[in-house]
């Protein structure tokens, strides 16, 4: 299970407060590392914080990935 947790309105991923989840379809590893929009996978131009992903690794065991996003999809749970 993977859960979509949005922390960032332009702030950087290390000033960013944990909210709400939601739940998120399966992340490239790119999306993970932060290499791409978390939306569309997009690699190109500028990536701005949009919160943490949790992904579900075993039972009860979540491992958390900060993400960024696309101008487009700032701010969008992906």
């Amino acid at each position: 299970m993977l859960s979509y947790v949005n922390t960032s309105r332009g702030r950087s991923v290390a000033d960013s407060p944990v909210s709400g989840v939601q739940v998120g379809p399966q992340y490239s590893e790119a999306q993970l590392h932060a290499r791409a929009c978390i939306v569309c996978d997009r690699v190109d131009g500028a990536l701005f914080a949009n919160g943490h992903v949790a992904v579900e690794v075993r039972p009860g065991e979540n491992l958390v990935w900060a993400v960024v996003a696309c101008p487009e999809h700032q701010g969008s749970p992906s």
